[in-house]
Formats: C-alpha cells, sequence, structure tokens
C-alpha cells in the first residue's frame, strides 16, 4: 500500500514538472519555421510578429531574401528574433554566419565586431554569438542555419537579446526551429 502511495506521489511530480515546461515553452510562427523557446523566466512580456521584408543582397554574391521578425519586450528588456529565408541555398561558414549577424541590423552589432564571433551551439546546430554592449548593458546576439546539412542551408535564425547572460543563455539553450 505505501509503494503505491509513493509511485503515486512520483507520478504526480512527474505530471507537474512537464506541465509547467508546456507552459513556459512558448510557440511563435515564423513563416517557413516554428521557434520554440522558454520564456519561463520572462515576467509579464509580450510578442510582436512584424511584417515580413524582402531584401536584395546587393554585394557578391546577390540574392534575393525575405526577413520574418519577432520582438519580445519583458519590462525594459528585450529579445529580437528574425529567420533570413535566402532565395537559394548558401554555403553556411562562420565567415557567412558572422558577417549575417552583424549586418543584419540588429541592435548594437555593427561592422567593428566583425571577427568578434565565437563559437557556440543553437538547437544541436554550430552557430556563432557576438557580444555587444548598449551603454552598461551587456547584449548577445546569435545566428546559426536551422535547415543546414552538409555545411549548406536556406534558412538563417538570428536572435538578440538585452537580458541578463543567465536568462538569456537558458532561452539560447531552449531554441529548437521546426520547419
Amino acid at each position: 500500500m505505501m509503494e503505491m502511495k509513493f509511485g503515486s506521489l512520483i507520478l504526480t511530480c512527474l505530471i507537474c514538472t512537464a506541465l509547467m515546461a508546456a507552459v513556459s515553452a512558448e510557440e511563435i510562427s515564423q513563416d517557413p519555421v516554428t521557434v520554440n523557446l522558454d520564456l519561463g523566466d520572462l515576467e509579464d512580456y509580450m510578442i510582436d510578429e512584424g511584417d515580413s521584408i524582402k531584401i536584395s543582397h546587393c554585394e557578391r554574391p546577390k540574392f534575393d531574401y525575405t526577413i520574418y521578425p519577432v520582438t519580445i519586450e519583458s519590462g525594459e528588456s528585450w529579445i529580437e528574433l528574425e529567420v533570413h529565408e535566402l532565395d537559394e541555398p548558401t554555403e553556411m561558414t562562420s565567415w557567412i554566419l558572422e558577417h549575417c549577424l552583424i549586418t543584419a541590423g540588429l541592435a548594437t552589432l555593427t561592422e567593428e565586431y566583425e571577427g568578434a564571433g565565437e563559437s557556440f551551439t543553437i538547437d544541436g546546430h554550430d552557430a556563432i554569438m557576438v557580444t555587444t554592449s548598449d551603454g552598461d548593458q551587456p547584449v548577445y546576439s546569435a545566428v546559426y542555419s536551422p535547415d543546414e546539412e552538409g555545411s549548406w542551408g536556406r534558412l538563417l535564425f538570428l536572435i538578440s537579446s538585452d537580458l541578463p547572460w543567465d536568462v538569456t543563455e537558458k532561452i539560447f539553450g531552449s531554441i529548437e526551429v521546426d520547419e
């Protein structure tokens, strides 16, 4: 009888833990993909899904792409997400990833940070992360290709956050991008 009660208690704890994880997970549609990330550490956040933007990359190589932007605001802090859908597959070298991140127009990133990227892993893929600052506030930005196969891909996922590193690291670690 005692074993049955103990087993029921463990099962109840596991169900509660799974429900708490599901409540903190956020699913955001960014047209060609769905982005899942854990925003459980944020208080009262608002998600703004912007309109898609079609752009032509004017320098070599020339190509067209579409940007799907999302901004998440929580108090005075923010997270910016962008999915870039390229019109054709591109080799996803670390230089391409860093160049995309720095020239995307995300807050605080300028070409002076060229070469400052660090290797990072997001969603099981190789990523590049650049740390900058907005005054005294650190800003963490990262990019990777969720559809990369054999170092080629058509999608780039960019994220930038001015939240404290412990919160940002947890969010970066929870990212899953599904096509």
